[in-house]
C-alpha cells in the first residue's frame, strides 16, 4: 500500500465486522516517511480508530509511525535495554511534537531484578497506562492465531487490554473476576496504572 502497488481497500482484510486489517511492515524498505501519514489520512473517514504497530527502534518505520499519528501509546518492558531505545523513541516523538498518551508495560514477571513501575515512569516522564503479565495465555494464543482476549477472556492480559481500550474512549471496565472484585475490598490502595487510567478517562492525565 505504501509503496503504491496497491490501494488500501485492497490492502484491507476483514477480521471482522469490528476489525480491519492491513498487514506489513516498511523494515528496510527505502520510503518517503510522510507516505504513511498520506495514505492514513485517506482511510479516517471509514474508521472510528486507526492504530499503527510499529517498532520502536529509531528507523524510517518509527518515523513514519510519528508523522502519521495523533497520539501514541509505547509498550516497554521492565529492563534495562528496552528501556533505553523507550526512552529514545519518547525523545524523538517529543522532538517532534507527537503527543504520547501513556505506556504499556509488557512481559512484566514480577521479579525483584525487574525495574519497577515509578522508576519506569521517571526515567521516560511518561505516565504506565498498563501492566500486562507474561502470561502462558499470551503464547498459547499466538500458537493458535487467536486474540488473548478472545481465546482466554478472563485472563489478565485480557483485562488489562479491555482496561487499556475502554479508558482510551473515556468508558469504565469493570473486572469480571470474583477474586479480584473481593481483593478491592480488602485492599483499598490503587495500583498506579489504574489511577492513571481514571484521569486519562476524565482528562485530567496531564
Amino acid at each position: 500500500m505504501i509503496n503504491n502497488k496497491s490501494s488500501p481497500s485492497e490492502a484491507i482484510y476483514e477480521y471482522d465486522k469490528n476489525l480491519h486489517i492491513i498487514p506489513g511492515s516498511m523494515l528496510n524498505e527505502k520510503l518517503n516517511p510522510f507516505k504513511l501519514r498520506e495514505k492514513v489520512q485517506k482511510l479516517k473517514q471509514y474508521y472510528d480508530f486507526i492504530i499503527i504497530d510499529s517498532s520502536p527502534n529509531l528507523n524510517n518505520e518509527m518515523l513514519a509511525t510519528m508523522l502519521a499519528s495523533d497520539e501514541l501509546i509505547v509498550v516497554t518492558s521492565p529492563d534495562y535495554p528496552t528501556l533505553s531505545c523507550t526512552m529514545h523513541a519518547v525523545k524523538i516523538a517529543k522532538e517532534r511534537k507527537t503527543p504520547i498518551t501513556g505506556l504499556v508495560l509488557n512481559k512484566v514477571r514480577g521479579k525483584r531484578y525487574e525495574l519497577k513501575l515509578s522508576d519506569i515512569e521517571d526515567a521516560t516522564t511518561v505516565p504506565i497506562l498498563a501492566v500486562l503479565d507474561d502470561e502462558d495465555a499470551v503464547l498459547e494464543s499466538l500458537a493458535n492465531t487467536q486474540p488473548v482476549v478472545e481465546r482466554h477472556p478472563r485472563s489478565g492480559v485480557s483485562i488489562g487490554i479491555k482496561k487499556l481500550a475502554a479508558a482510551l474512549v473515556n468508558k469504565q471496565y469493570k473486572d469480571p473476576r470474583l477474586l479480584n472484585n473481593l481483593k478491592s475490598l480488602f485492599f483499598k490502595d490503587a495500583k498506579k496504572q489504574d489511577v492513571n487510567l481514571d484521569l486519562l478517562r476524565e482528562g485530567r492525565l496531564y
